[in-house]
């Protein structure tokens, strides 16, 4: 495989945590082939981050995500295999650089920002029954991540 996937421990559950409505996660990237956002894979470990060898992002994955994709030609594309999910179409921005991603779990939407500039809402109407992790798929040719910081706002 040429994919590789990073799924962090912390869990976006609004069953289990109602009273957590922002989850923001801090990430420095160089990569050209990169999938950030979340995903819905059960069984995650709650111990330890979960290293898997294919992208999660993917028609084939039968569990909900959500992510933004950046392409070698530095055009990007959001993803997702919820039809209800409200996508922003003209999310046109490369990944490269410092990112933040926001769920917000009371409004339903996850909001992206790339070097301190908001880019706005990527998703919108996100379904909020499931369980989601973080989730990075990158391939393996070059490039490299690092999560800078991770925070859990309550309200």
């Amino acid at each position: 495989m040429n994919w590789s996937t990073a799924v962090g421990n912390v869990s976006i559950d609004v069953h289990k945590h109602p009273h957590q409505y922002l989850y923001e996660w801090l990430i420095r990237t160089n990569a050209s082939n990169i999938f950030i956002g979340i995903e819905s894979t059960p069984n995650i470990s709650k111990r330890m981050d979960t290293h898997l060898d294919h992208n999660v992002f993917n028609v084939y994955n039968p569990h909900k995500y959500y992510a933004w994709c950046s392409l070698p030609d530095s055009s990007s594309l959001l993803v997702s295999n919820d039809k209800n999910a409200k996508l922003n179409r003209e999310f046109k921005h490369g990944i490269r650089g410092q990112i933040k991603m926001i769920v917000d779990t009371r409004h339903g939407c996850i909001v992206f920002f790339r070097d301190g500039k908001k880019l706005g809402v990527a998703f919108s109407k996100i379904d909020l029954s499931q369980k989601y992790h973080l989730a990075i798929s990158l391939y393996k040719k070059g490039g490299c991540v690092q999560i800078m910081d991770e925070n859990i706002q309550h309200y």
